[in-house]
C-alpha cells in the first residue's frame, strides 16, 4: 500500500488535536463547520477518522490523552508504505528517505532526520518480531522433518533455552548441533548471527549452520548448509579485544557458500524415496 495522501494526513492530525477534549461527534462538527478547517471536506474528515480507528490511534487519543500528533500520524503512515518491510536495506541515512516519506514528514511537521529515526526505530521493532516468528517456524518445521525422515533422536533445544548456541540437537546414528536461520524472502540470503552462536561454532565440531526458506504457504521450500569455514573468515575482528567487541553480525550469504541439503545426515535417512527427504539430501 502507498503512504496515505497528504489530505488524509492533515485531517488525521486535526482529529488528534481535538479528540482528547471532545467527543467524536463534536470533533466532526468542529471540523466540518469551522472556517479554518474548511479546506477539507466532511468526507475527508470521515475517511481520516476511519484510518485512525483502523490503526487504533483514535481510541488511544481518547483514553490516554494528548498524543504527539505529528510523530503518531507519521508512524502510522509509514506502516502502509510498500518499502517499509525492507527499510533497513533501502534507507541508511536521512538523505535516502523515499519521496513519499519526505512529503508525509513535511505534512506532519517532522524534520527529515527525525523521520529517519522514527522509520529505523519502528522498522527495527517490527523486523525483530517478524524474524523471531519466522525463525521459530523454521526451527519447528526442520525438527519435525528430521524426526520423520531420520533414525536420529531429535531435540528442539531452542524451544526451552537460547543458551546452547544452536537450535536443534541430533543424537544416535549421527550427532549434530544445528543452528537454523530462516527466511521467507526469495533471492535474499541474509542471516543474523550472535556472538554466542559464532563462538559455539568455533569450539564445537558438531555445529552446523542450516539456512531454511519457507514458501508462501509456510512450508519448507529450501534447506541449505552454510560453509562455516567461509563464515569464520568473513566474521569481523574485535578492534580492542575485551573492550570493544562485536555482539551480533548481519551476513548476506552468497549462493556460492550454500550447499543444498544437509549432507551429514545422509546415512541416517530412513527412506530416501519419501518426498521431503529431497530437501535434506539434494
Amino acid at each position: 500500500m502507498p503512504i496515505p495522501r497528504s489530505s488524509l494526513l492533515r485531517a488525521a492530525l486535526r482529529w488528534l488535536e481535538l479528540r482528547p477534549h471532545n467527543s467524536p461527534e463534536r470533533c466532526q462538527a468542529i471540523l466540518t463547520n469551522t472556517a479554518k478547517y474548511a479546506d477539507l471536506t466532511p468526507s475527508q474528515y470521515y475517511e481520516a477518522r476511519q484510518w485512525l480507528l483502523q490503526h487504533e490511534i483514535e481510541l488511544a487519543a481518547a483514553t490516554v490523552g494528548q498524543l504527539p500528533a505529528g510523530p503518531t500520524v507519521f508512524t502510522a503512515a509509514i506502516m502502509d508504505a510498500v518499502w517499509f518491510s525492507d527499510a533497513s536495506q533501502v534507507i541508511s541515512a536521512p538523505e535516502e528517505l523515499p519521496l513519499d516519506a519526505i512529503e508525509a514528514a513535511e505534512v506532519c511537521g517532522i524534520a527529515e532526520d527525525y523521520a529517519y529515526a522514527l522509520i529505523r526505530h519502528h522498522h527495527g521493532l517490527i523486523d525483530t518480531a517478524r524474524r523471531k516468528s519466522v525463525g521459530d517456524a523454521g526451527e519447528r518445521l526442520l525438527a519435525e522433518l528430521l524426526r520423520t525422515c531420520t533414525t536420529c533422536h531429535v531435540e528442539h533445544v531452542a524451544a526451552w533455552s537460547d543458551g546452547y548456541g544452536f537450535d536443534i540437537s541430533l543424537t544416535g546414528t549421527i550427532d549434530l548441533h544445528l543452528e537454523v536461520k530462516t527466511t521467507v524472502k526469495l533471492n535474499q540470503n541474509v542471516i543474523y548471527l550472535s556472538r554466542h552462536e559464532f563462538e559455539t561454532m568455533v569450539r564445537d565440531p558438531l555445529w552446523r549452520l542450516v539456512f531454511v526458506r519457507l514458501g508462501g504457504d509456510g512450508a519448507l521450500e529450501k534447506i541449505c548448509t552454510v560453509d562455516t569455514a567461509w563464515l569464520l573468515n568473513s566474521a569481523p575482528v574485535d578492534s580492542v579485544p575485551g573492550m570493544v567487541d562485536w555482539q551480533s553480525i548481519r551476513v548476506n550469504v552468497p549462493e556460492s557458500q550454500l550447499r543444498p541439503g544437509l549432507g551429514d545426515i545422509r546415512n541416517a535417512i530412513i527412506d530416501a524415496e519419501l518426498y521431503p527427504v529431497g530437501l535434506l539430501i539434494s
